[in-house]
């Protein structure tokens, strides 16, 4: 997995109710509606993470094999990123 720190987009408005949230852009009108591992993912796109950090994290909170957690938290990424919900920054 690429050393790449996925940050928010900061017009990107998240709204959490208990285990789900709804990310809305503004811009386009897309709207997304994630469970609690994508709460965490969205939680810990801060810049500072790297996409490995928070594939480590999912694996650890949700218990589920590294490889796993690998796959499944960078295709989520790129998913949030193809949407416009986040960037990445080197």
């Amino acid at each position: 997995m690429k050393k790449t720190h996925p940050m928010k987009n900061p017009d990107i408005v998240a709204r959490t109710e208990k285990e789900e949230a709804l990310l809305f852009s503004p811009a386009d009108g897309n709207l997304l509606c994630i469970n609690k591992t994508g709460i965490l993912v969205w939680d810990l796109c801060d810049g500072k993470n790297t996409a490995d950090d928070i594939a480590g994290k999912i694996a650890d909170t949700f218990e589920v094999e590294s490889e796993v957690a690998k796959k499944d938290s960078l295709e989520y990424l790129e998913k949030l990123k193809e949407s416009g919900f986040i960037g990445f920054k080197a």
